[in-house]
């Protein structure tokens, strides 16, 4: 089989048929009611070391479960030889000859009409930015773009607007989870405080490493839609360690992987990292000031044209001059 597959080994175009995915799901549920032990992606890529020395990435592992983007035949076969599966010709195929695959991953069940927010600060008194959570929605419902980055000035209404497009019907969101990076949290300990919330999880035994806790969150987001809402992206990117190299990692993955979630990145401006994640499925915004709807209630205030001028319409401001 392997001289027959030589010639091939470099093509990247080769998914898992619904009769291979289903071979190795059923495999990795065997062995983990037997080792009581998850078998993610990075669980399999270790196996794969123990069997070939050149090894295999735990993105690739997640690409060959998703089904969503061809991966080469050789990394299909180590996979199956590291579970002592035997691979077969109609286990695999080319990617564009096995689109069910991607449409039976893509279907939702259960999706609430009414998403459970966490942690999600109060907008009740915001107003305007119609025309932004219109673009919003058309390109993250529409164009499915998956991370959207929000800049502009302090107090001018990223966060605000990110979190009232999750009200939108047409989003259709599980989960809507706001979390704060302005006190750089590690991104270890952002995501072990994101699967706290889900209700399937159990807090007292999440995995111990990062690779594992990615896995387990990815298959989060596969289960449930989800938004999250990063605030003060900036705080991170502005730290220059290891920290931003980890997010940057995590968004690339989540921009790879196959899901409906998306991640809002809020942040004063726009950030490195956004240059570096070159991807149709990534896309930035900048907010500007309020429109004359947005201001209604400033024009009411005395002085309104001086004051209008000097804070350049900022929502924050607007509060504090009620």
């Amino acid at each position: 089989m392997g001289q027959a597959h030589s010639s091939t080994k470099r093509y990247r175009g080769f998914v898992l048929t619904n009769e291979g995915l289903q071979k190795l799901n059923n495999c990795i549920q065997k062995l983990e009611a037997q080792t009581r032990m998850r078998y993610g992606a990075s669980a399999i890529a270790r196996k794969v070391q123990l069997v070939e020395s050149d090894g295999i990435h735990p993105i690739t592992v997640r690409k060959i479960l998703q089904c969503q983007t061809g991966v080469d035949y050789r990394s299909i076969d180590h996979v199956f030889q590291a579970l002592q599966l035997s691979l077969s010709e109609g286990d695999y195929a080319h990617a564009d000859l096995c689109k069910s695959n991607k449409s039976s991953k893509s279907k939702w069940t259960n999706i609430s009409s009414s998403p459970s927010y966490i942690n999600i600060p109060d907008i009740s008194n915001f107003y305007g930015r119609t025309q932004e959570i219109a673009q919003l929605e058309s390109k993250i419902i529409c164009d499915r773009t998956k991370v959207v980055a929000l800049f502009g000035t302090v107090g001018i209404g990223k966060t605000a607007t990110a979190i009232k497009l999750s009200h939108s019907r047409k989003s259709r969101f599980e989960f809507v989870l706001w979390k704060s990076l302005r006190q750089a949290p590690t991104f270890e300990e952002l995501l072990i405080s994101l699967l706290n919330h889900f209700p399937t999880i159990n807090k007292n035994h999440l995995p111990t490493s990062l690779c594992s806790l990615i896995d387990l969150f990815l298959e989060q987001l596969q289960r449930h839609r989800c938004l999250l809402i990063f605030d003060g992206f900036e705080t991170i990117m502005n730290n220059q360690d290891d920290e931003d190299t980890a997010y940057g990692d995590f968004l690339q993955i989540f921009l790879e992987s196959n899901h409906q979630s998306n991640v809002i990145l809020t942040t004063r401006k726009q950030t490195n990292l956004v240059g570096i994640l070159e991807d149709k499925n990534l896309y930035s915004i900048r907010l500007n000031s309020l429109q004359t709807q947005g201001f209604e209630r400033l024009r009411r205030c005395r002085s309104a044209r001086t004051q209008l001028r000097y804070f350049c319409v900022s929502p924050t401001y607007i509060k504090l001059l009620e």
